[in-house]
């Protein structure tokens, strides 16, 4: 079961990553993640706006953010999960966007993407996941 969580709750039901894995008993019994060619325009959109981000994929996660972060104090806290390299990941469930270059012309790419949009204003970043939402701030 999944090594981040307490040893206590590997058996509850739970719907993780904005709905990106499904457990039940113990055993996942779904993933969603991007499909291949989203998860390129991507990260070829974090590449372009040389983004900070948090992505996640199964267990790991790809963190780029500075260590001063509130979400970096709320990631993998007893370090159960690994901080791997953007390249290192196999498949990709959710995209946290700390911060970028031009966070307008972004979020217009991020618009002609085949997910939904919205605005999240007080955390400052972009949120993307499979389940085709986006929650974004301009700020």
């Amino acid at each position: 079961m999944p090594e981040p969580l307490p040893p206590h709750m590997h058996r509850f039901p739970m719907i993780g990553g904005n709905g990106g894995f499904i457990a039940i008993g113990g055993n996942i019994i779904s993933t969603i993640h991007f499909d291949k060619p989203i998860a390129d325009l991507l990260l070829k959109l974090i590449r372009t706006y040389e983004a900070e981000y948090l992505i996640d994929s199964r267990w790991d996660y790809a963190y780029s953010g500075s260590d001063e972060h509130p979400i970096r104090r709320n990631i993998d806290p007893e370090q159960r999960a690994k901080n791997i390299q953007l390249d290192e990941l196999q498949e990709i469930l959710k995209m946290v966007i700390l911060r970028s270059l031009n966070a307008e012309k972004m979020l217009e790419e991020l618009q002609r993407l085949p997910v939904v949009l919205y605005l999240h204003g007080a955390e400052e970043e972009q949120v993307i996941n499979k389940m085709n939402e986006i929650m974004v701030d301009l700020n």
